[in-house]
């Protein structure tokens, strides 16, 4: 079950990874507390920015009416509460985020803690292959398959993953991190990307972002 549970889990994830495409630019702000449906919680830079009403929104504001960024479809297999970017002062992105739910999950946080000894060795080498053939076919190659890490935070058990994707045209690369929460009907994936040039800036905040993440009881 782990196997097959986590092949189909990791075809989605696959799906939001190479869908974060970050430009460059400069990194700035503090966090804020960002509270979505199911109890999942994650910090992000308050000036990270959402769409609402076709306008760019910051976290700080739409944080105040969750319905601005939590738009959820019942009839999904996946739901995505929450996409967004940061901006540089002349408007370039310069990090990009997604969470995505998956409630027809099956694989739980018992199974995982239970076999976390094996599980990253399990889902990480169908992972690399599937994100290779994606990222290939939008432009992008895989330069530097960094594996699959079990971490523990505030008592969930997560599996993150990391790489480095570069444009086969220009070369830029990117660097990409794929937090995976099972839960159940309570799954959800975080991704965060941004360009490698701003590593200094950016690894920490990528670093802060994945700590901050929880997933309280309904």
């Amino acid at each position: 079950m782990l196997r097959r549970t986590a092949g189909r889990l990791a075809a989605a994830a696959i799906a939001i990874a190479i869908g974060c495409t970050p430009l460059a630019g400069r990194a700035a702000g503090s966090f804020i507390k960002v509270v979505l449906p199911q109890g999942v919680h994650v910090e992000l830079p308050r000036n990270f920015q959402v769409m609402s009403d076709n306008r760019r929104t910051t976290l700080d504001a739409a944080a105040t009416a969750t319905a601005d960024i939590v738009k959820p479809d019942v009839n999904a297999r996946s739901q995505t509460p929450l996409s967004a970017l940061l901006y540089a002062d002349n408007g370039t992105p310069i990090a990009s985020t997604n969470i995505r739910y998956f409630p027809d999950a099956e694989l739980t946080q018992g199974t995982v803690k239970r076999q976390r000894d094996r599980v990253a060795e399990v889902v990480d080498p169908g992972l690399r292959k599937g994100i290779k053939k994606g990222v290939s076919r939008m432009g992008f190659e895989v330069t530097d398959w960094q594996g699959t890490e079990v971490r523990d935070i505030h008592g969930l058990t997560a599996l993150v993953t990391r790489y480095q994707r570069a444009d086969t045209q220009t070369g830029s690369p990117f660097q990409v991190r794929l937090i995976r929460v099972y839960a159940a009907s309570r799954t959800f994936f975080l991704t965060f990307s941004y360009r490698l040039a701003e590593w200094i800036l950016m690894e920490p905040i990528a670093e802060r972002v994945t700590r901050s993440v929880r997933l309280n009881r309904n």
